[in-house]
């Protein structure tokens, strides 16, 4: 993320760790910018539960 901060996939990939480990705040707010960033993988689930 430090690196380039314009991928999505970092916020993903960090979201996900975030649901498993029950911080669904936190999961939302990484989906979020990585769907701002042009990931299409999390839009419903953000729509549902952020």
């Amino acid at each position: 993320m430090k690196l380039n901060p314009e991928l999505y996939q970092p916020y993903t990939n960090r979201g996900i760790t975030l649901e498993l480990i029950g911080n669904l705040k936190d999961a939302c707010r990484d989906w979020k910018k990585a769907v701002d960033l042009g990931d299409t993988k999390p839009i419903e689930w953000v729509r549902k539960h952020c």
